[in-house]
């Protein structure tokens, strides 16, 4: 991998991150205009806002992260051997790789319980 392929990398993480937070923000509005008009109370629904908010803050904390990595591009092992962005450790000891696994997976669960509401 080498210093380009790291920044479209990144570039493509941050454009993925942001229309995750666009569509995660319109699901959980919808969620709460139909939860307040239909005045139901669904498990399921109440699951769906909160998976599509916890997605919001991984996707913002990615987004947060891959500022930090622009700075110290081109990302290297111990070896200076350049390294897959993805293993770029955030808050300490998450890989970013891992981040976005869970922004994904709580977008995804945000949309079963959707679903899983509607049926």
């Amino acid at each position: 991998m080498d210093e380009t392929r790291q920044q479209k990398a990144i570039d493509s993480l941050r454009d993925w991150s942001k229309w995750l937070i666009g569509l995660d923000f319109a699901a959980a509005t919808g969620c709460v205009v139909v939860l307040q008009r239909d005045a139901i109370e669904s498990p399921f629904l109440t699951l769906a806002i909160a998976a599509f908010a916890f997605s919001v803050i991984a996707s913002i904390l990615v987004v947060r992260s891959l500022a930090s990595l622009v700075e110290v591009l081109p990302w290297t092992d111990a070896n200076n051997d350049l390294e897959s962005v993805f293993h770029y450790r955030v808050l300490g000891s998450f890989l970013l790789g891992h981040l976005v696994y869970i922004q994904t997976g709580f977008f995804l669960a945000g949309v079963l319980f959707f679903l899983a509401w509607v049926i």
